[in-house]
């Protein structure tokens, strides 16, 4: 897992609408831990930060700044590159 590779990264997963019981159930089957896990049931984070679809990563510069955004899904490869891109600045 890359939070495991990467500890020098918060790593946050967001889920919008679903139930801490899926959202949990969902990270247990997949071997993940739920300490950054957060939910939002109204629905109002991919409008506060123009996510147009699901599901979409966005990237944070150790100042809080939106660096990068993906929409999709995100491969190991694709994610370690963008993780790379973020440990080059400043």
């Amino acid at each position: 897992m890359t939070q495991r590779t990467h500890p020098e990264i918060a790593f946050v997963f967001l889920n919008q609408g679903e139930s801490a019981e899926i959202v949990n159930g969902y990270l247990v089957a997949h071997g993940l831990q739920n300490q950054n896990a957060l939910l939002d049931p109204a629905k109002q984070v991919s409008a506060r930060t123009a996510s147009s679809g699901y599901p979409t990563t966005l990237f944070y510069d150790a100042k809080g700044r939106l660096y990068l955004r993906h929409m999709g899904e995100l491969s190991r490869a694709t994610l370690e590159e963008k993780i790379a891109l973020l440990q080059k600045l400043p």
